[in-house]
């Protein structure tokens, strides 16, 4: 693997990692069960909303990957970026 696609692939798997995270924080403050005050309540509610566009973007994504036989990983990381610049800076 070359180096910039290895580079490429490291970001886009450290962009999975940060949405796990945050993803986990919210399931757990908003589940059931959860001992969360309401700011917190409300400061998950709000994350949850903006991770949602980070959803759309991946099945967006897996459609056109879907769909086209070579996608290079140069449009999966530029597809994500605007996404990922707001939610993980």
């Amino acid at each position: 693997m070359h180096p910039s696609e290895r580079a490429v692939l490291n970001a886009i798997v450290a962009i999975g990692s940060h949405y796990r995270t945050v993803r986990t924080f919210v399931n757990e403050t908003l589940g059931e069960g959860a001992r969360a005050g309401l700011y917190m309540h409300a400061l998950a509610g709000a994350i949850d909303a903006e991770l949602d566009s980070y959803r759309k973007m991946l099945v967006k994504l897996e459609q056109r990957i879907v769909t086209h036989e070579h996608t290079p990983l140069g449009v999966v990381a530029n597809a994500a970026k605007p996404v990922c610049l707001l939610l993980f800076p």
